[in-house]
């Protein structure tokens, strides 16, 4: 056996003992990213560090490669060169890795305006994103606006009830009041089947009432105003 196969054959046996996420980061670094002036920044994260919604497990690297894209860029519109251009990059950068070190991966291409642009709310973007493939599979869409109609009507008639004792109903008391109502409606659709408990419950909730902050404005402006 050769040397490179006996080194692919060692890093794959120290694979699960070793992150070698900051050598992988490094590799791409020197290769990549200091020779494209589109490509702003690669993450890299070992499959056992990567948080998944469905509660999988990952096998390979999860790799993030940050190009400079989407609306406002240069880069826009996206047409088929950009595209063709981004394509032969994240193929190189398999390929870069896979050569050196013998390792698969798995690719993600991210767009942010400029390479200045805070990487932490793109980031953020995609827990959103997670979020809501998570819900929609789980939750029927029609169950989660009867939630919504039945916490809106209920904060509605509680305010009402209640306006006398009240100094004032701030607008983050009255969504929670609205949230409450709307996951205890969903919440049967939450329960993991295994552990039999809630999962994701805190960032479900969070993502639900950011999706529908303009209904619950709309009737709280409506009562207090």
């Amino acid at each position: 056996m050769d040397l490179k196969h006996t080194i692919k054959r060692v890093l794959r046996e120290e694979e699960s003992k070793d992150d070698m996420s900051p050598m992988i980061t490094d590799l791409l670094n020197n290769i990549i990213v200091s020779n494209n002036e589109d490509v702003c920044k690669v993450e890299v994260t070992a499959p056992w560090n990567i948080e998944t919604i469905s509660g999988g497990d990952y096998k390979s690297y999860k790799i993030n490669v940050y190009f400079i894209g989407g609306y406002g860029s240069k880069n826009w519109p996206r047409t088929e060169s950009v595209k063709d251009k981004e394509e032969n990059i994240m193929n190189e950068i398999w390929d870069t890795v896979y050569n050196f070190m013998g390792i698969g991966t798995d690719l993600y291409l991210r767009t942010i305006n400029n390479c200045n642009e805070n990487i932490q709310e793109s980031t953020n973007k995609d827990a959103d994103e997670k979020i809501r493939i998570y819900i929609l599979r789980r939750v029927p869409w029609h169950e989660i606006l009867e939630g919504l109609d039945d916490g809106i009507k209920g904060a509605e008639r509680r305010y009402e009830r209640y306006k006398d004792k009240w100094n004032a109903m701030d607008l983050n008391k009255y969504t929670s009041m609205v949230m409450a109502v709307l996951m205890d409606h969903i919440h049967s659709f939450l329960i993991d089947e295994v552990s039999l408990e809630i999962i994701h419950y805190g960032a479900t909730e969070n993502y639900l009432s950011k999706l529908f902050a303009d209904e619950i404005f709309k009737s709280y402006n409506k009562i207090t105003d």
